[in-house]
């Protein structure tokens, strides 16, 4: 049985697009526990349903199905993505929508108001909202385009010129975008990834059998795969160790690395100081028994945990991408700092030797001005 989650509606400022009921499509890869996903859980869950009809196509399901209102209308498209995706944008517009009505009739028998693709970053996905009939297309972006050959170029003008707008969840790698295809500046739009600090702070209330010990504890969320680092966790625990810091790491996520990962804690002794915890449903009543929030991920995506750890009073220490410190500058000063992972061992014995005050986050602002972007945008 699906969750109802109206409880957000108390939360959130709802985003109402005002008049009549508007019709949503929101297409993404799959409802896997992910930094994407979750934001974009956050984001459906400030949509007014009594107000905006939604539907979302996904790949396939996953854990974050559980916590969608059962008035979103879920479905899923399998068969064409057979297709290779280097030739999808070559092929001719009317194939493809003819390809994907066989596939997904209902959600082609109607005209949406908006059609959004959430996650950016894949043809097939994407190409579901360039293509269904809609008064105004939306795509979110979430990481950087990176390098960008003329061939490369040339693709992405050929697949962004299908939507109005290009949301980006951080300035660089919306800046990024634009130095590279100048030509959609226009569209382009930064929009912070969106948190409700309220939930995160009655959810850390709920009990929990999950106790923390006594020691020094620090928590990671993470998918456990190679673009997150968590081997490096490790070897941050080895340091700490070394210095006799008695310090102990729990890892709350799952991933296709995580034998791997607890292969080296066995070779290196860790196994009751570095503690996997798996996905969890709830990772917030855990998060606020720690004494610090670390994140050594080399990703260029917006985290939204960083925010959520300072919504806790829990500091984070973080890696030092370009993304991360754009976070930084969003939180009061002394909830978090980032550096390099080969400095975090150092930049925790210093955390643990000095207390700080921290300036609570007013994380009820944060919410009201992204909502008030979004409210823009949607209209």
């Amino acid at each position: 049985m699906k969750k109802e989650v109206s409880s957000f509606f108390i939360y959130y400022g709802i985003i109402n697009i005002g008049g009549s009921m508007k019709k949503i499509l929101i297409t993404c890869l799959d409802l896997h526990y992910n930094k994407i996903n979750n934001a974009m859980l956050e984001f459906i869950n400030c949509i007014d349903l009594t107000k905006n009809e939604v539907d979302l196509i996904a790949m396939e399901t996953g854990e974050l199905l559980l916590q969608l209102d059962k008035r979103i209308n879920v479905t899923y498209y399998r068969d064409y993505m057979l297709m290779p995706s280097k030739f999808l944008y070559n092929l001719k517009k009317k194939y493809i929508v003819d390809d994907l009505y066989n596939q997904q009739r209902f959600a082609f028998k109607k005209e949406y108001d908006i059609a959004i693709s959430y996650y950016g970053h894949n043809n097939y996905v994407d190409m579901i909202s360039a293509s269904v009939k809609a008064k105004k297309k939306i795509i979110w972006v979430h990481n950087t385009i990176g390098e960008v050959s003329n061939y490369y170029r040339k693709k992405l003008i050929k697949k962004y010129k299908y939507f109005d707008n290009i949301v980006f969840t951080t300035k660089n790698n919306m800046n990024i975008f634009n130095n590279a295809l100048p030509c959609y500046k226009d569209k382009t739009i930064c929009i912070n990834n969106v948190i409700d600090g309220n939930k995160v702070i009655n959810s850390s209330k709920e009990n929990t059998t999950i106790k923390l010990s006594q020691d020094y504890n620090i928590i990671n969320i993470s998918n456990l795969n190679k673009e997150n680092n968590i081997d490096k966790l490790i070897d941050i625990q080895k340091y700490l160790f070394s210095k006799g810091k008695n310090v102990k790491i729990y890892v709350i996520g799952d991933g296709s690395l995580s034998y791997e990962i607890a292969e080296k804690m066995r070779k290196n002794n860790l196994t009751d100081s570095f503690i996997m915890l798996g996905m969890q449903k709830n990772p917030y009543n855990i998060l606020k028994q720690a004494n610090l929030y670390i994140d050594v991920s080399s990703s260029d995506k917006f985290n939204i945990t960083l925010l959520e750890s300072v919504v806790l009073d829990v500091p984070f220490i973080a890696n030092e991408t370009v993304v991360n410190k754009e976070i930084l500058s969003i939180i009061p000063k002394n909830g978090g700092k980032v550096c390099n992972i080969e400095n975090m061992g150092n930049e925790i014995i210093k955390q643990m030797k000095t207390y700080q005050d921290h300036i609570p986050f007013d994380y009820k602002k944060y919410e009201d001005d992204i909502i008030e972007k979004i409210n823009k945008l949607l209209k």
